[in-house]
């Protein structure tokens, strides 16, 4: 290879130039961080489940997705906002920083303390109730991680968040790696979780500090009340989106207190909730852009829309079908026999995952668009349809009416969002009749 080449490969995937290029660019590396990150996340998650079985990898399950539930506190909604606000206005960087952090700081302590007293009320073993303090800091831990990326996502530079997430990725998979040989119990998994998300905030900071901007911790309660005003509608959408993508397991849990059907659900669900990650990643690389055009060309918006619909629809369709093909081949070679009963479980969701996929541009159309209370509204009215089902269901016919919640849910989604966004932006800035 050439210099001239070199140039021309190093120019393309580490400057931002036109529009197609940038957009491209940010895609090939939050891809590239998707592979590492989540192939790496799922290689950990099959060797835990398949070293401990279904009945200690169903308590796993639970811990993580019980404090799940309460990372809407340190998070509310802050990457978002920054991505939007700082795509438009780089200016702001440094105060978002500041405020932002003092209050997940703030934040994180009482998610941490609400986490430690209603495990209490749940009745589960004493081994388990420490799985749940552990995981607890780590999923605090994992949104200030998360923040940071945002800052990388704003300025549409995502190769600094590949890198960081890579280095994280090796570092839990080094230390899950050292424990799971050591023979240690499922709670040393944690300790692992966290040691690596530490270093990839570590990794995060000096990247900001370096590239983008210094910050001093200076709070100033005239920008955190402005922030938080804006922030609250992406905090409520990300309350109901855990409440509704968590609720499946945390109820079948309480529900049936059977440790190896929630095992066994949490197997066929995450197979499926990891091909959502294909549709995310690339909407995530598109957002900063669609924010630039609500001021800039609204038009464009449209015609993008359409574009993405037509390739996600497509996509969605592709993958759910092979998802239900391949089922047994999926669970059989990848979890083992013991996993044997999650088959026809994602089979069932495999129709979950087209859904999955196409209402993924609605959604983040509407959040650019400034229209974030309208899929606030969806999520609300799926948040109570999965929960009311999970309620209804999962009494009667267990893990399968965990299964239902998850079809309907992602159904309701997929038309509610785009509804919302054809009343509240399309027919109103075009005057479709």
């Amino acid at each position: 290879m050439n210099i001239r080449n070199f140039i021309d490969i190093r120019s393309l995937l580490l400057e931002n130039k036109t529009v197609k290029q940038t957009i491209f660019k940010n895609t090939f590396w939050l891809g590239l961080t998707g592979i590492v990150q989540k192939g790496v996340s799922f290689l950990v998650i099959v060797w835990i489940a398949r070293h401990f079985g279904p009945v200690i990898y169903g308590q796993w399950a639970f811990a993580l997705s019980f404090t799940a539930l309460f990372a809407f506190l340190p998070n509310f909604g802050f990457g978002l906002l920054a991505i939007r606000e700082l795509a438009r206005d780089k200016v702001k960087t440094a105060k978002y920083l500041d405020n932002i952090i003092v209050m997940k700081f703030v934040l994180g302590l009482i998610a941490l303390g609400l986490i430690a007293v209603i495990i209490q009320f749940f009745g589960k073993d004493p081994e388990i109730v420490k799985l749940v303090y552990f995981l607890g800091i780590y999923t605090v831990l994992n949104t200030f991680a998360d923040f940071f990326q945002s800052i990388f996502r704003a300025n549409q530079k995502m190769q600094y968040e590949a890198l960081c997430q890579g280095i994280r990725s090796l570092g839990l998979l080094g230390l899950v790696g050292l424990f799971m040989l050591n023979k240690d119990s499922i709670l040393s998994i944690s300790y692992a979780y966290i040691g690596a998300v530490l270093v990839g905030i570590l990794f995060s900071l000096l990247f900001i500090w370096r590239y983008f901007s210094q910050f001093f911790l200076e709070i100033d309660f005239k920008i955190c009340n402005e922030i938080l005003k804006k922030a609250w509608p992406f905090a409520i959408g990300v309350i109901f989106t855990t409440i509704y993508c968590r609720s499946n397991i945390i109820l079948l849990s309480v529900i049936t207190k059977n440790d190896k059907d929630v095992g066994i659900f949490s197997i066929a669900y995450g197979f499926a909730f990891l091909t959502f990650l294909i549709p995310q990643y690339i909407t995530i690389s598109i957002f900063p852009y669609f924010s630039k055009l609500f001021i800039e060309n609204k038009q464009s918006i449209v015609e993008s829309f359409k574009k993405l619909f037509k390739i996600f629809f497509s996509l969605g369709l592709f993958i759910s079908f092979f998802t239900f093909l391949l089922a047994p081949s999926i669970i059989k070679i990848i979890y083992g026999e013991q996993y044997y009963n999650s088959i026809i479980i994602l089979r069932f969701l495999s129709i979950a995952i087209f859904f999955g996929f196409i209402k993924q541009v609605a959604s983040m159309s509407l959040c650019s668009v400034n229209l974030q209370k309208k899929v606030v509204k969806i999520q609300c009215i799926a948040t109570l349809v999965n929960v009311g089902t999970n309620i209804m269901f999962i009494p009667i016919i267990g893990v399968y009416g965990a299964v239902i919640a998850v079809i309907l849910t992602e159904i309701v989604l997929s038309f509610g969002y785009y509804y919302f966004f054809y009343q509240g932006f399309y027919k109103k800035w075009f005057k479709v009749v």
